[in-house]
């Protein structure tokens, strides 16, 4: 068995969210992406590395023109909600990026699914909170900061707020 350690695709993840997670400096996105493309290559289907690819997409492109990036990242994100239709946190994003582009109707389709899916940790109440504080969403409902300020009100209730979560979702 030999052979780098580093380039195993578990030490390439782990290393792209430690430095997605620890850094604010916006110029670590292009390694934080080429971290999880690397290991992607190995693994393509796991999908909480799609998406951590697809954060590091949503904050800066790598090297494309915006318009090939908005469309690979709108389907790497569809991808993850195929592999897993209750991945709250890339339907989230999705609608986001959807609504960015004025698809307000099937924006507002995936935001439903969203809001259906059970999640007892708060992050999807607070990411859907975050979403309806965007001026796009009045859009989408006729009183959205009095619904952000509910799913805000409902995240604070929750019985498991997890603060490292919280950090990685990508939706503002």
């Amino acid at each position: 068995h030999g052979g780098d350690i580093s380039k195993h695709p578990q030490i390439l993840v782990s290393k792209a969210f430690a430095l997605a997670f620890c850094s604010s400096n916006l110029s670590i996105n292009k390694k934080v992406y080429s971290l999880y493309k690397e290991a992607l290559e190995k693994n393509p289907d796991m999908v909480s590395w799609v998406f951590g690819q697809c954060l590091a997409l949503d904050k800066e492109p790598p090297d494309e023109t915006r318009r090939d990036l908005e469309q690979k990242l709108e389907s790497e994100l569809r991808r993850i909600i195929e592999l897993n239709a209750k991945h709250f946190q890339a339907i989230i994003v999705l609608a986001k990026r959807l609504a960015m582009r004025e698809s307000y109707e099937e924006a507002n389709e995936f935001l439903e699914t969203a809001e259906s899916i059970v999640d007892q940790s708060g992050t999807k109440l607070e990411m859907l909170g975050l979403f309806y504080q965007r001026k796009d969403a009045s859009k989408l409902c006729k009183k959205p900061l009095q619904k952000a300020i509910t799913f805000f009100l409902g995240a604070l209730s929750s019985q498991k707020n997890n603060k490292t979560e919280k950090a990685i979702y990508g939706c503002g």
